[in-house]
C-alpha cells in the first residue's frame, strides 16, 4: 500500500476533475490511510480537502505544486506541521505578488524559499538538486523519478492523479479543451505545437489517475513505495482550522464591547420607544439577546459600519433574512424591522445550540449598499481595523446544468449555437430547483431534469430504465459526470472577511485581476473555518437609482 503524495483536485482549475467528496469515497474503497493534496500554484482547496478526509478518518497531507520561474519547472512542497503550513501560506501569497507572476500566473524564485522551514520537497527533475537540498535540508528532499543522482537522494513512488479512474481521462480532455479554448478534434493540434514533452504526455496519456495499490506495486520497488510512508510519517496530523478571531472594536470612554453594545441598545430603546411598547416584553427580549451575545463573544460582531454609512450620506438597504429576528440589531440601527410585533424569533437569527467545543457559529446579516458607495464603506472598515485585516473572499464557478452541457456540446462540436441554446434551455436554472435538489439529495441538475421534467429535452435525451438514451445521450452523460467541477475563480460579489489578526497569517492572499489589491484565496466556508469573520455587503444597482433620486429631491 502506497500513500498518494501528488494528487490534484478541481481547485487546480480546468486541470483536474477530482472533487474532495468523490475522492474520499475512492480512498476508502481502496483502503488508503492518508493522502496528499498538492494543487497547482494554490492551496485554496486545503480546508475542504482536510475537513472531508478527517471526517472519514483519513489523514490529510497538505502541499502545493509551485512553479520555479528561474528554473522553468515545478517543485512540490509539502508542509510537515503547522509551522510548515504557515510557511506555505506565505509562499503562495508571495507567488501572487505582481513582480512574481509569470504569464499572469503565480510563480516563485528559488531564493524565495531561503527562510522556509518544516517543509518537504518532491522533485520530478534533479535540476538544482544541491541548492534545493541546502534550502530544505537533505533529508527533506525526495525525487519522484529515477535519475543519475537517485543513489544520493531517496526516491518516492507516487502517482500524479488529475482524475480518479482511468476511464475519466475522456472527461478530463473536455477540461483540457476548456483550458486551451479549443475543441476535442483540435486538441491534438494544440499538443503538436507544444515543445513541452510533459504537457504532451499529460494531454495524450490516460495514466494520470489514482491506481489501486496492487496495480501500483507492480511498477515500483518496495523501497520506493515504503518511502511514501516515510514522507507520511514526517508529516504531523495538524489542524488548519480555528475559532473565529473577532476583530477588536475600539469603544469610547473605555467601555468594553458588551457594555458599549448594551449602552447603544438602551439608547436605541429610548429613541425608538412607542406608546404601546410593553417594557417587560422588550426588556426580557433584550436581556435574552444581550446575555447570549456576551456569553458567546458576539459583541464585536455588531459593527458600526452601517451607522457610519448612514451618517455619511450612503443609502443602506434594509438588512435581509433572519437578521430581522434580532431586537439588538434593530435598536442599534442595523436593521429597520422591530421583531416583537411580528413574533420573529431571536433563535432564527442566532441559535447557540449550533456551537461546539471547537466551533462558534456566527449569525448572518446581509446588508445592501449602492454600488457607488460599497467600496467607500469597505475602505472605512479597512481604515478602522487595518488594511491587512480586511479582505474580499474568493468564489469558484462550477460546471453545472446548462453550463456543463453547453461546454460539452461545444467541445465536441456536435451542433450549431442555436441548437445548443435550444437544448440547454430545457434545463432549469439551479436556483429554481435548489430546494428540490437538496430534498432528493441529487447533485446533478441534468439527471434531476431527466427524471422530473424531461419534456423539453426528450428529443435529445431521455431515461429508459435509468439509462440515458437518444442522439445526444453520450453528451448528457458526460456533462452530468462533470457537474460540480470548478472551472473559474473570481471575487465574491458580497463577502468580505474581517479578522483580529493579519489575514496573510491565516490564509493565502492571491492576485485579484480586477484591482491592484490581493484577495483571500479561500471561498466563504473555508475562510470562516480558518477563523475569519464574514460579512455580506452587496452592491445593488437599484439602490444607486434610489440614492440619485433622493439627492435630487434634497436639491
Amino acid at each position: 500500500m502506497y500513500i498518494p503524495l501528488k494528487l490534484k483536485s478541481h481547485y487546480s482549475l480546468l486541470e483536474s476533475s477530482i472533487r474532495p467528496d468523490r475522492l474520499v469515497k475512492k480512498l476508502k474503497t481502496l483502503g488508503f490511510s492518508a493522502c496528499a493534496l498538492t494543487d497547482t500554484r494554490n492551496i485554496s482547496g486545503a480546508v475542504d480537502f482536510s475537513q472531508t478526509l478527517k471526517k472519514a478518518k483519513i489523514k490529510p497531507i497538505l502541499g502545493s505544486e509551485i512553479l520555479l520561474s528561474d528554473a522553468k519547472h515545478y517543485i512540490t512542497c509539502i508542509a510537515k506541521n503547522k509551522n510548515g503550513w504557515n510557511n506555505l501560506i506565505k509562499l503562495i501569497s508571495r507567488s501572487n505578488d505582481p513582480d512574481r507572476l509569470e504569464d499572469d500566473k503565480p510563480a516563485l524564485r528559488l531564493s524565495d524559499f531561503a527562510d522556509v522551514k518544516d517543509m518537504i520537497c518532491l522533485l520530478d527533475y534533479s535540476l538544482q538538486l544541491d541548492e534545493i537540498k541546502e534550502i530544505f535540508g537533505k533529508d527533506n528532499v525526495f525525487l519522484t523519478r529515477n535519475s543519475d543522482l537517485a543513489q544520493n537522494t531517496k526516491v518516492v513512488a507516487t502517482p500524479n492523479p488529475y482524475y480518479l479512474d482511468k476511464t475519466d481521462s475522456y472527461d478530463h480532455k473536455v477540461l483540457m479543451c476548456s483550458y486551451f479554448k479549443t475543441t476535442y478534434n483540435k486538441l491534438s493540434d494544440v499538443v503538436g505545437k507544444s515543445n513541452n514533452m510533459q504537457m504532451k504526455d499529460f494531454l495524450l496519456s490516460d495514466d494520470y489517475y489514482l491506481p489501486n495499490p496492487d496495480e501500483f506495486k507492480l511498477r515500483f520497488t518496495d523501497e520506493q513505495i515504503e518511502n511514501t510512508h516515510l514522507v507520511n510519517s514526517m508529516c504531523e496530523d495538524y489542524s488548519i482550522t480555528g475559532k473565529p478571531r473577532t476583530p477588536t472594536f475600539d469603544c469610547p470612554n473605555g467601555l468594553s464591547e458588551i457594555d458599549y453594545l448594551k449602552a447603544l441598545a438602551r439608547q436605541g430603546y429610548t429613541n425608538k420607544k412607542k406608546d404601546d411598547w410593553d417594557a417587560k416584553v422588550y426588556g426580557d427580549r433584550a436581556k435574552l439577546e444581550l446575555d447570549t451575545i456576551e456569553r458567546v463573544g458576539l459583541a464585536g460582531y455588531f459593527q458600526d459600519y452601517v451607522n457610519w454609512a448612514k451618517s455619511n450620506r450612503c443609502l443602506v438597504g434594509p438588512a435581509r433574512g433572519s437578521s430581522a429576528g434580532s431586537l439588538t440589531a434593530y435598536l442599534t440601527g442595523i436593521t429597520t424591522v422591530d421583531p416583537i410585533p411580528y413574533d420573529l424569533l431571536w433563535e432564527r437569527f442566532y441559535n447557540e445550540g449550533r456551537n461546539s467545543a471547537d466551533k462558534v457559529s456566527f449569525p448572518d446579516i446581509d446588508i445592501d449598499f449602492p454600488i457607488k458607495d460599497r467600496e467607500k464603506v469597505i475602505e472605512y472598515i479597512k481604515n478602522k481595523y487595518g488594511k491587512d485585516r480586511v479582505g474580499h473572499i474568493t468564489t469558484f464557478g462550477r460546471m453545472q446544468g446548462r453550463g456543463a452541457l453547453k461546454e460539452v456540446l461545444r467541445v465536441h462540436n456536435v451542433c450549431d449555437v442555436d441548437t445548443m441554446n435550444k437544448i440547454t434551455k430545457g434545463l432549469p436554472q439551479e436556483h429554481e430547483i435548489a430546494d428540490k435538489l437538496e430534498e432528493e439529495q441529487e447533485e446533478s441538475i441534468i439527471r434531476w431534469t431527466l427524471e422530473n421534467e424531461p419534456q423539453e429535452i426528450s428529443d435529445y435525451c431521455k431515461l429508459e430504465d435509468g439509462v440515458m438514451v437518444g442522439d445526444f445521450a453520450q453528451y448528457f452523460e458526460q456533462a452530468a459526470r462533470l457537474e460540480g467541477v470548478f472551472r473559474s475563480q473570481g471575487k465574491h460579489a458580497a463577502g468580505i472577511i474581517i479578522s483580529a489578526e493579519p489575514l496573510h497569517t491565516m490564509c493565502p492572499m492571491i492576485a485579484d485581476k480586477s484591482s491592484n489589491e490581493k484577495m483571500i484565496g479561500y471561498e466563504m466556508d473555508s475562510a470562516e473555518a480558518t477563523g475569519g469573520l464574514k460579512f455580506d455587503m452587496l452592491g445593488v444597482a437599484g439602490l444607486d437609482k434610489l440614492s440619485y433620486a433622493n439627492e435630487l429631491l434634497k436639491g
